[in-house]
């Protein structure tokens, strides 16, 4: 036996060499636990042989120490110390699936001088898949659930596949549960014009539906128009949508005027600042299967001459300005009747952008003789001026003289030397010399008694030299006449 003499403040001490080996392997703290296999919370492939390692070396205490699974049921095991390590292994192998707990209670082990060890539990899953595959395989079943309303068969990993009822067992061991009361709005419809006009109102017809399973609490949609860069021009909100219901409105939104003129796709967007726990993202926005053209364009205010009676001609017009309207255009049955459209422009409330449409029966070489003249330009200002022909068999295109209408008792007889005369006459009787025959007596003109008639040669070219535009469209048309005032109203912008 060794001994060793300490000398201390002039006492000497005997110490055992034996005593002096255990106070320095335990001083006064009781062992403690640094690891354990499986770690705590850990998914394991196989049934294993549990490992707790300690501090220092460590024996017998009262040896409580259990095994359970998740149901709370004890599993036999058996318990071997060697040294600093502590192994408890099952007395079968742990069925896979499962969830176990480990805990080693208060004095279960002791240090060699007889501390005893604190309470310490752990858990552990043994699983036929790792805790990536647990995790990979809980969004894949929560995915399908999300887009399906029910679970899947099966949980695939790789080649392999698993049951969903035996996944399902496994997903409990990690606390995880699918999500089964499904929210998910979407866009189903969007529906947009194919062209439109800055700073009106346009109407977007919209549908938006919650295919979940549960009902949707309060949530906005909003509204953007988007090109090289995404613009915001609107929102409404829907308080609540039940499960499986739709909510459609014919959304009405401002087109800002300070956008460029180009193609825009309408885009409607569901609950974009997610109000709402919704389970998938991917569908909450949709854009209108055709693009729009948003371009300025003038305000669109149109006359009619007497071509039938008062109420069919206002019918016409009344047609062609809500088919413009649909197009985006603002536009107006502004008035009937002979000289309308001269009347539309001493009008000072008609804006001084605006494009006047003026729709005629027959073509009178004295309206368009009129629209050369100084007065009717000083009238019309920067408006624009765009003449239609319906209901007459005369094209002004395609004829070299247009005479005097069998009603035009306005415009000055050619020779008169009176301000507004027409410049020329067809010269039947190839004298040179206008005669007017009886159309024509003491200042009054009778149109319908002149032996040859004046006016005017080539009035296409007339129009066209003064910057004015024409259609002709003997059938009156309503959609072919529209489109072509639509290109009018915006050919200046």
């Amino acid at each position: 036996m060794i001994f060793t003499l300490v000398l201390i403040v002039g006492i000497v001490l005997v110490l055992n060499s034996n005593t002096l080996l255990a106070a320095d392997l335990t001083g006064n703290a009781a062992p403690k636990i640094t690891a354990a296999y499986p770690a705590n919370n850990s998914v394991i492939l196989k049934s294993p042989s549990i490992k707790v390692y300690f501090n220092k070396p460590i024996k017998a205490g009262n040896m409580v120490i259990t095994l359970k699974n998740s149901v709370g049921k004890t599993i036999p095991i058996k318990k071997i110390i060697n040294k600093k390590i502590l192994t408890i292994i099952p007395l079968k192998p742990l069925p896979i699936g499962i969830k176990y707990n480990l805990i080693l209670y208060p004095g279960s082990v002791k240090d060699i001088v007889g501390m005893k060890n604190s309470k310490y539990s752990t858990t552990f899953t043994v699983s036929p898949i790792t805790l990536t595959q647990i995790k990979s395989g809980f969004n894949q079943v929560q995915s399908f659930y999300n887009n399906n309303l029910h679970f899947p068969s099966y949980v695939y990993f790789g080649k392999k596949k698993m049951s969903i009822t035996k996944f399902m067992k496994i997903l409990k061991t990690q606390g995880l549960k699918i999500n089964t009361k499904i929210i998910d709005l979407t866009v189903t419809k969007v529906t947009a014009p194919t062209r439109w006009v800055k700073g009106n109102t346009i109407t977007i017809p919209n549908t938006i539906k919650n295919q979940g399973n549960t009902a949707a609490t309060g949530f906005y949609v909003r509204y953007y128009l988007k090109s090289s860069s995404t613009l915001y021009i609107g929102q409404r909100y829907i308080s609540s949508l039940a499960a499986g219901a739709s909510n459609s409105q014919n959304t009405k939104l401002l087109i800002p005027l300070n956008i460029p003129s180009d193609n825009y796709n309408i885009i409607v967007s569901v609950d974009g600042d997610k109000l709402v726990n919704d389970s998938k993202r991917s569908n909450n926005y949709k854009a209108a299967s055709t693009k729009t053209l948003i371009v300025n364009a003038r305000p669109v205010y149109i006359t009619s001459d007497g071509i039938f009676n008062e109420k069919m001609d206002n019918a016409r017009v009344d047609a062609i300005a809500a088919a413009l309207r649909g197009m985006g255009l603002y536009a107006v049955n502004y008035d009937w009747g002979p000289n309308s459209h001269y009347q539309i422009l001493k009008n000072k409330t008609v804006p001084k952008n605006a494009l006047i449409v003026d729709l005629y029966g027959g073509a009178c070489a004295g309206t368009i003789w009129e629209m050369t003249k100084s007065y009717y330009k000083y009238y019309k200002g920067d408006r624009a001026v765009f003449s239609v022909w319906i209901n007459t068999n005369i094209d002004i295109g395609k004829i070299k003289f247009l005479g005097r209408a069998h009603d035009d008792n306005f415009t000055p007889v050619y020779g008169s030397h009176i301000s507004g005369a027409f410049p020329t006459f067809d010269d039947v009787n190839k004298n040179g010399i206008f005669d007017y025959g009886e159309g024509y007596v003491n200042g009054t003109i009778y149109p319908t008694k002149f032996k040859e008639r004046d006016g005017i040669n080539y009035p296409a070219q007339i129009l066209l030299s003064n910057g004015y535009r024409y259609m002709y469209r003997q059938d009156g048309n309503i959609t072919e006449i529209a489109e072509q005032i639509f290109k009018e109203a915006i050919r200046s912008y």
